[in-house]
């Protein structure tokens, strides 16, 4: 019986053809032969999920072989381990290498983004029961000795060193996802890591072993929990880095003098600035040491004056501030009410600055700098439509 006529046709032609074909179609067309499920399989599939430790029994190989999905079926595993995993990748040693071939995409050449959620702030790799892992992680800041020393002592702090060093050592992605980064809450006497010392250490750090090497990184997305903002010790980032940046998207955190800075510099490749949930912060006549955080007008006037490809600006806050008696916003419907907050100890609480935010409405030079960067943007975009 001869061959169907498709499957006579050079491997190159077939996958010029799927080229053009939409993802059902794709899939239709593998259901044909073996053979043109060979030729066609390794276009299918774009996302792979998969529980860590990966569970005994697990049919990961063969669906790599087989440029396939894998559906995750087992259970949520618990805090506590009965019998701690050989890895943080799976509990049987032997399966921990297909786990690194997977972070190199190795056998899927459409997936290329990883994706790590963490669930510190719900389950550990044996942390003692009563022992809280926002607060003991958290608490106060550690030195690389002390780091190291944490590492070797205890075993959740060894599988997530053994996550973060294999993730440098292996993923050769174009994107990385890293969701729940650091604990969000704290139990014990309720205070949110978002105000403890060591977290805000953690996160001005991050420019030293993530930023400053990520030259070619276009976009940064740095997003903390709508419960858990981070006020104006956190963020940190160093001009004159990522030098191809074209998107930065930041929620639930205060604007700092470092994040003014950063966009101060030069910034010739930034197209797109997105704000969700963001405030500046606020300082009362008691704190005026307080009083180097950038206003939104100064921060709105750098923005403006030092990023020439910046086309594209977006701020949303759901969380608006109520007008008190006596206060507007003018004429203009289009006016916002720029917030200015500060997060309560030990709650890590946000709060308005009721006398800063009177004083900052009144003066209004806030969002006359937004409305000039607005109307800069809107020439911006004229002049790229000619």
């Amino acid at each position: 019986m001869a061959l169907p006529i498709l499957e006579e046709l050079p491997p190159e032609i077939i996958l010029a053809i799927t080229d053009r074909l939409t993802c059902d179609d794709k899939k239709a067309l593998s259901l044909a032969s073996k053979t043109l499920r060979k030729h066609v399989a390794a276009d299918l599939f774009k996302h792979i999920k998969t529980d860590c430790p990966l569970p005994d029994h697990h049919i990961l190989q063969s669906i790599l072989d087989k440029y396939g999905a894998i559906d995750p079926t087992s259970g949520k595993e618990t805090w506590y381990w009965n019998d701690s995993p050989a890895s943080v990748w799976a509990r049987n040693l032997a399966d921990v290498p297909a786990m690194q071939r997977l972070l190199q995409c190795e056998g899927l050449p459409n997936c290329t983004t990883l994706s790590v959620f963490t669930t510190l702030e719900d389950a550990a790799f044996g942390i003692p029961h009563g022992l809280d892992v926002g607060r003991f992680l958290y608490a106060r800041p550690e030195t690389w000795d002390q780091v190291k020393e944490n590492e070797v002592m205890h075993a959740w702090r060894q599988a997530s060193a053994e996550l973060w060093s294999d993730i440098a050592r292996f993923f050769r992605g174009e994107g990385l996802e890293l969701i729940n980064l650091l604990p969000r809450y704290v139990a014990g006497r309720m205070w949110q890591a978002n105000v403890m010392e060591g977290f805000n250490s953690t996160i001005s750090e991050m420019p030293t072993f993530i930023y400053n090497h990520a030259n070619r990184l276009e976009c940064l997305n740095i997003a903390a929990d709508k419960r858990a903002h981070l006020g104006k010790n956190a963020l940190r980032l160093t001009p004159h880095t990522m030098p191809q940046l074209k998107t930065l998207r930041l929620e639930n955190l205060c604007i700092t003098s470092s994040l003014k800075e950063f966009l101060g510099a030069p910034s010739p490749s930034l197209e797109s600035l997105y704000l969700y949930g963001c405030a500046a912060s606020g300082y009362e006549e008691s704190s005026p040491e307080q009083s180097h955080n950038p206003t939104w007008a100064d921060f709105w006037e750098t923005v403006r004056k030092n990023n020439p490809s910046l086309k594209e600006v977006l701020y949303q806050n759901p969380r608006s501030r109520q007008l008190h008696d006596g206060e507007t916003i003018g004429e203009d419907e289009n006016s916002i009410v720029w917030p200015y907050v500060e997060l309560g100890f030990p709650y890590g609480d946000v709060r308005d600055c009721k006398q800063v935010n009177r004083q900052r409405l009144a003066a209004g030079d806030d969002d006359r700098e937004f409305q000039l960067l607005m109307e800069e943007i809107a020439r911006r975009q004229q002049i790229t439509l000619y």
